[in-house]
């Protein structure tokens, strides 16, 4: 599931996504997820979208296969409770 629209900063960039969250059961994972994550890479240049952003839990680290899919890090996100 994303979110789909311009840039807050950098409004005339183009349309990009943000995905909020992806999810396989464990029996369908071992490289389905590189599937998934591919078509909806797919879907989203098809819709004319220019940039899109993942991101992970800190305790469930995917960073390798977001490398592997030749995704590139640029951020940190830190949260806190209020």
């Amino acid at each position: 599931m994303g979110l789909i629209l311009r840039h807050f900063h950098y409004w005339n960039a183009g349309v990009m996504c943000w995905v909020d969250n992806y999810f396989l059961l464990p029996e369908y994972r071992n490289g389905n997820g590189a599937r998934m994550l591919g078509f909806f890479r797919q879907r989203l240049k098809h819709m004319g979208v220019i940039k899109w952003h993942l991101s992970c839990k800190a305790h469930r680290d995917h960073s390798a296969l977001f490398r592997a899919m030749g995704l590139k890090l640029s951020d940190h996100v830190f949260t806190q409770l209020l």
